[in-house]
């Protein structure tokens, strides 16, 4: 068998009249991978592990009576998603196999329980193309299909151009547009251009690649932009608009989306790396779904490239914040943990949305549901897949279709400059999206957070905390105000104080002598109020002026939690990712000052949210208009 075309698109099947479309197929690791990122790719099941070669990207040759299986995170077919989710009834494997051995082909169920469901000999000689047709009827709730390859008698076995089909044409058409926005990071944004348009598949269903260029560092400087963009053909559109944060640089992705003709918006970050071939799946997927579907790919760390850092998303309804799906974990390892021995990878997992490091968004629910809310960053993601839904498109994380991308971990989110965008967006997706009531558990959890970044001493962590509820509770005017203007008014508010202004690191003196702060959390509810009234009492003290010249103790902030610092009055901490250095000095007044206008937001925000709940939801329609974005982007 040789390669049909590209991914997504139906071709024939030489002089017979059955028509068939590539869904997914098979890949392999690049030459210099390690073992550990390999095994996302094929698993050398019996025989030496050196006995597997890799051809080129989609061939394998097994030496050496070797056995290599292909029931892998990347190559393994993700039944259950295409059963629910898709039309596709049936699946036919497809491959092109030469020397003397066996081909398996398993099944697993939702509890990861597998069997082998059919064998083919393959009697060695020239090469042969082989296609077997398998049912999809059994795998609503979870399971997966997977082949391995045996060698037999000595021989060297090649297989290649491998891949599972349907047997029918979709519905839908598969021209794509490519979307990235970009902000100061042109070697990486150039980086993916280059991955397209290193594939001629996915460049003939592309209709276009738009850049949204937000930064100061232009893309339009970098050495290597005129060759990738003749390798692009003519597709790429580089826009240039103010900072709009990341819903700004989506909104015009989309928005330019729709003044072409395609059929699927792909939005990608651009700081990702990505397997072409988990867009061609994603595209595949959104052509047979039943109905218009945002396909979402999950997120590997891009630290460690084996774990698999996010399953899937929901949101958790309680306190509206969003949390890892039901029975997945964060940071899987498939490198250490074998993919088909881990049993909760089999169930199909259901998601409320999907982050917009790669998404697929059709165009009809672009037009249906309207463009992103004017959020700057943080929830724009989430509170479009939730509208998504109730425009009737649904949100499929699928397996398999995956970018590797810095994990959340490494970033801060409840602390620092993000922490307003956090807040804010997150109680504007619970007016739009939440129950009539604000949640308890949504208020009792931020004045609880409030207080321990007092504690902690981060009080412009809680300043930009206090800004974003007063600014949700002034309404939807102030968010379609001033969209370029929001990121230099937080700046302005954290440079206030003391814990929000990096320095260069170094330039903190070094700490005398050994502080002596709790390790520990604490134990039970007792133990927890203790903690508590030892802090506010410090707080009543003055601080000593000697720990505001010199800090008490150096921490990384990891290791800055409110119990360690409750009882200090100066502090150094490393910030993430090693860009600097704050020194946080305990300041009497602005711990009793904000935690004063904190109780008297958070009252207010109770008391006042069913009115603010219903300006938000009858203002949407406008904040997400077209009109509006094109107003905005200026």
């Amino acid at each position: 068998m040789t390669a049909d075309g590209p991914p997504g698109v139906p071709r024939g099947t030489g002089g017979t009249t059955e028509s068939r479309t590539l869904l997914q197929r098979m890949i392999l690791p690049a030459p210099n991978d390690p073992g550990h990122v390999r095994a996302m790719y094929f698993d050398v099941t019996a025989g030496d592990p050196s006995s597997a070669d890799v051809l080129g990207p989609h061939s394998l040759r097994i030496r050496r009576a070797g056995e290599v299986s292909f029931g892998t995170y990347f190559n393994a077919f993700p039944a259950s998603y295409w059963r629910h989710w898709t039309t596709v009834t049936d699946v036919q494997l497809r491959l092109t196999v030469s020397g003397r051995g066996r081909i398996d082909i398993h099944r697993s169920d939702a509890s990861g329980h597998s069997e082998r469901v059919r064998s083919v000999s393959c009697p060695g000689g020239t090469s042969i193309d082989l296609a077997e047709t398998f049912d999809l009827e059994p795998f609503d709730e979870g399971g997966w299909y997977w082949f391995k390859i045996i060698s037999a008698d000595g021989e060297d076995v090649a297989v290649g151009d491998a891949g599972w089909h349907a047997l029918a044409e979709p519905a839908v058409g598969a021209s794509t547009v490519l979307g990235i926005p970009t902000m100061d990071r042109p070697e990486m944004c150039v980086r993916i251009l280059e991955t397209i348009a290193d594939d001629a598949d996915l460049l003939a269903t592309t209709a276009a690649v738009v850049v949204v260029d937000q930064g100061d560092d232009k893309l339009t400087g970098h050495p290597a932009l005129a060759d990738v963009e003749r390798r692009l053909r003519g597709r790429l559109k580089l826009v240039q608009q103010p900072n709009l944060g990341g819903s700004g640089g989506f909104a015009r992705v989309m928005h330019e989306a729709l003044e072409a003709t395609a059929d699927h918006i792909v939005l990608m970050d651009d700081d990702i790396i990505v397997e072409p071939e988990s867009i061609h799946r994603a595209i595949a997927f959104a052509r047979f779904a039943r109905r218009p579907t945002l396909v979402g790919a999950q997120m590997l760390n891009l630290k460690e490239r084996s774990r698999l850092h996010s399953m899937g998303e929901v949101i958790d309804r309680r306190q509206f914040g969003w949390r890892k799906a039901p029975g997945t974990e964060y940071d899987h390892d498939l490198g250490r943990t074998p993919f088909l021995a881990t049993a909760w990878l089999h169930r199909r997992i259901d998601v409320d949305y999907n982050g917009w490091w790669m998404c697929l968004v059709p165009r009809k629910t672009v037009e249906a549901a309207g463009l992103p809310l004017p959020m700057f960053l943080k929830w724009d993601d989430a509170e479009y897949g939730l509208r998504a839904a109730r425009h009737g498109s649904p949100t499929v994380t699928v397996p398999g279709v995956a970018v590797w991308h810095m994990p959340w971990s490494d970033r801060e989110q409840l602390a620092g400059w993000q922490t307003y965008f956090y807040v804010r967006n997150r109680l504007i997706t619970t007016a739009l999206h939440g129950p009539a009531e604000l949640p308890v558990g949504l208020v009792r959890s931020s004045m609880r957070r409030t207080i321990r970044h007092l504690l902690a001493m981060e009080y412009s962590t809680v300043a930009l905390r206090l800004l974003a509820i007063e600014d949700f509770i002034d309404g939807p005017e102030r968010l379609s105000a001033g969209l370029a203007q929001v990121l230099p008014r937080v700046t302005a508010c954290r440079n206030r104080y003391s814990d929000g202004r990096m320095l260069p690191p170094g330039s903190v003196p070094q700490p005398s002598g050994l502080a002596g702060p709790r390790r520990t959390p604490p134990a039970g509810a007792v133990d927890t109020a203790r903690q508590y009234a030892y802090a506010f009492l410090h707080n009543a003290r003055r601080p000593r002026p000697e720990h505001h010249e010199v800090p008490q103790v150096h921490l990384p902030a990891s290791d800055a939690q409110w119990y360690r610092l409750s009882g200090l009055d100066g502090v150094s901490v490393s910030a993430r990712g090693g860009s600097g250095v704050a020194f946080r000095k305990r300041d009497r007044t602005a711990f009793w000052s904000l935690l004063t206008t904190g109780l008297r937001l958070h009252l207010a925000l109770a008391r006042r949210f069913g009115e603010v709940r219903d300006r938000y939801r009858r203002n949407q329609p406008a904040l997400v208009s077209r009109t509006e974005w094109v107003r905005r982007f200026g």
